[in-house]
């Protein structure tokens, strides 16, 4: 185990390294999902895939938006920002909260004109399966998440 050092000790390194981690494996899960949840609705037409892929498409933004906001918030200080750049994570909360109500009123857009105009719908085994795998995925994410939150207290 090494020891700290003056400018940030061993433990701030290996939180900065989870959150990296963290942050690229997010971004993985979600190109994954995308491609999933993009043949599901491929084969079915559901507009719950395609709102599960809206939401797929948006975890990778903001999951990318994440990436950049941990590596530049990590910097250390400098003449610009004599506290740091912490307060990136919290911009890209706000991206992602903008991120969620634009595709809830896609979805919602999408969903109201399949009321109007009814399809129906086929290969619902496929569309099961993704959304298991995409369930069980995000699970295992979320674990993960949270031990990363847990251990840095990362806003993002």
């Amino acid at each position: 185990m090494s020891e700290p050092n003056p400018t940030g000790g061993h433990a701030e390194a290996v939180g900065a390294s989870a959150m990296r981690s963290t942050s690229r494996v997010a971004i993985g899960v979600a190109f994954v999902l995308i491609a999933i949840k993009l043949w599901a609705w491929w084969v079915t037409s559901s507009v719950a895939l395609l709102a599960a892929l809206t939401d797929s498409c948006l975890d990778l933004l903001a999951s990318s938006i994440n990436a950049w906001a941990i590596h530049h918030a990590l910097e250390p200080p400098d003449r610009e920002h004599r506290f740091g750049h912490g307060k990136l994570e919290s911009l890209a909360g706000l991206a992602q909260s903008i991120l969620v109500a634009g595709s809830a009123l896609f979805v919602a857009v999408e969903g109201v004109r399949r009321i109007l105009n009814p399809e129906p719908l086929t290969h619902g085994a496929a569309a099961v399966a993704a959304m298991v795998v995409s369930i069980v995925a995000t699970a295992w994410l979320v674990r993960l998440q949270r031990r990363t939150i847990a251990s840095t207290h990362s806003v993002a």
